[in-house]
């Protein structure tokens, strides 16, 4: 299909209150979606549907899924006349919020006096902002979603009895294709200034190993290589990141992999269950979508041609961070959800303007 086919197909499946999800996989040049054939809500726990995924930051809660076979699958590439969209003056001073900033460096410093205690290791906390966006065009969004972060995960994801998500995230939960997998193991945060060829301070690079060891751990009897740790752009962002990749055998299954990597430390915190308790009590808000994680699951991929040509299952998933909830489809407003990392080794000021770095991602998606 051409890529304004494509923008048609989702336009009238969002006027007609019908869910679809529409999305671009890093450094890729082509566009996919989904839109469902009805509006019922299909959910899933044990993850053996094949369709695309929506799944909450809390497993106890449903997945929601769009089914293959309740759903098209539309797909177009793109090239840079397709998606050139003007831009307006930003001025990201004016954005930052006046309130909340109390409230936040509080939550820190909890966090941190949790960690002195020595029962955990890592917190993971977040705050949402609510911003007044004006009436939003939806292929608008998506293009310059498309054209801002090239080497991220963009998407637009629209239920009518969940409402909207858009999001551009940098992390890959899981991506498997037949017994092999891949992740990866995503922490410290500073601002991109023109290179990523930049010093990271003892902070950032113990969040990084303690991410990391957490990974390795949770897939100790697997055979596993981490790679070297590196330096990865995200939109004004820069963080540390280490590829880890492996194979699962016959018995272990999608679930079980998500289990063991689902919520990361990178999103929660260690010990997993204790952060995730201080999460649950401290933070006076619950995160749904956010720091939960999307994609494909269980498709077939054809892997040769011919009368040789077989298939394998693949499934990609990414973590729904940098991410912005729409809600309902009349709504003005967007609630913009950001967080950060706690070590004992956090500046409780230097963690509030990290989230107000990662804001900017949507809001220059938003207003610029």
């Amino acid at each position: 299909m051409e890529f304004n086919g494509l923008l048609k197909k989702i336009r009238e499946a969002h006027e007609n209150m019908l869910p679809f999800a529409v999305f671009r996989y890093p450094e890729s040049k082509k566009v996919c979606a989904y839109v469902q054939h009805g509006d019922e809500l299909f959910l899933t726990r044990d993850f053996k549907t094949s369709g695309f995924v929506m799944a909450p930051f809390e497993l106890s809660d449903d997945a929601v899924i769009f089914p293959n076979e309740n759903s098209d699958y539309i797909t177009s590439s793109f090239d840079n006349k397709d998606i050139f969209i003007g831009k307006k003056p930003f001025d990201s001073e004016d954005s930052v919020p006046k309130e909340g900033r109390e409230v936040y460096l509080g939550l820190v410093r909890k966090a941190i006096a949790k960690i002195q205690t020595g029962e955990c290791q890592k917190i993971v906390v977040s705050r949402s902002e609510e911003v007044e966006t004006g009436e939003l065009d939806i292929v608008i969004l998506l293009k310059k979603l498309i054209v801002t972060y090239p080497s991220a995960l963009v998407y637009i994801w629209f239920h009518p009895k969940i409402g909207m998500w858009v999001g551009a995230t940098p992390e890959t939960l899981l991506i498997t294709e037949g017994k092999k997998f891949k992740t990866m193991s995503l922490a410290g945060t500073q601002k991109y200034e023109g290179s990523k060829n930049v010093k990271w301070g003892p902070k950032e690079i113990e969040e990084q190993r303690i991410v990391t060891r957490h990974i390795e751990d949770e897939l100790s009897d697997l055979p596993i290589d981490s790679g070297d740790t590196y330096t990865v752009r995200a939109g004004n962002l820069l963080h540390l990141c280490n590829e880890i990749n492996g194979r699962f055998g016959k018995e272990i299954q999608l679930k079980g992999l998500i289990d063991r990597l689902h919520p990361t430390s990178a999103v929660c915190g260690l010990p997993r269950l204790n952060a995730m308790d201080f999460i649950r009590s401290e933070e006076n808000y619950k995160r749904n979508y956010y720091t939960g994680f999307l994609g494909e699951i269980n498709q077939k991929n054809i892997v040769s041609q011919g009368p040789d040509a077989n298939d394998t299952v693949f499934s990609k998933l990414y973590v729904n961070l940098r991410c912005m909830e729409l809600t309902p489809k009349e709504s003005t407003k967007a609630t913009l959800y950001i967080g950060g990392g706690i070590t004992d080794k956090s500046d409780p000021d230097s963690e509030w303007y990290e989230t107000v770095q990662k804001s900017l991602i949507m809001k220059t998606i938003l207003f610029g």
